[in-house]
Parts: structure tokens; C-alpha cells; sequence
């Protein structure tokens, strides 16, 4: 867990943005965020805490499936519980927020 992360739950680098938001939900969360390098963060509805990321928004891409912030998180809304062999439990796309960077 990290201290003041808007999405508080590293489950590391996970492959795409399926992997991730069956790993979030697999431990009860309701919203998902790609950050720097394909990061997988976890958490609720506190993704928005530290503000809309405005400008930074243009860092989240699309690489085949996977989305990808910098500081910044993409954030994705979960829908169903992720176990392995279940379709991916992504939602809406809930936007570009700020997060933390300091405890990466």
C-alpha cells in the first residue's frame, strides 16, 4: 500500500490492461489505473482525489489494448469479479486523473 495514492494498491507491471483489472478486482476493488510504464495500481472511488490530470490526459495512449499514464493514472471503473479464465471485468473509462508519483 502506498502513502496518499489516490489508487493505493501496486499489483506491479502487468502485461496489458485485462491483466490488471483482473488483478484489481480479484482483491475486491472497484476502479483500476495504468500509470508509468504499464503500472498496475487498485483501488475505489478516491481515483479522482489529487484532481483531473487536464493537460496530461494527452498521456494516456492506447498500445494495442493496454492504456498507459505517466504520473497520471488511467483510470477504468471495474465491473465483475476478475478470476482467471473470466472476461476481463474492465468498464468505462473513467478518464486522466493526478496521483502520487513520491512513493513509486
Amino acid at each position: 500500500e502506498a502513502a496518499d495514492r489516490a489508487l493505493p494498491y501496486y499489483r506491479g507491471g502487468a502485461g496489458t490492461t485485462a491483466e490488471c483489472s483482473r488483478l484489481c478486482a480479484s482483491i475486491s476493488m472497484t476502479h483500476m489505473g495504468r500509470q508509468y510504464n504499464g503500472e498496475c495500481w487498485c483501488g475505489g472511488e478516491e481515483y479522482g482525489k489529487h484532481g483531473s490530470a487536464g493537460a496530461n490526459c494527452q498521456n494516456c495512449q492506447i498500445d494495442g489494448n493496454n492504456y498507459f499514464g505517466s504520473g497520471s493514472s488511467c483510470v477504468f471503473e471495474l465491473t465483475s469479479p476478475g478470476f482467471a479464465g473470466l472476461p476481463s471485468p474492465i468498464g468505462a473509462y473513467e478518464g486522466c486523473y493526478e496521483d502520487r508519483e513520491g512513493s513509486r
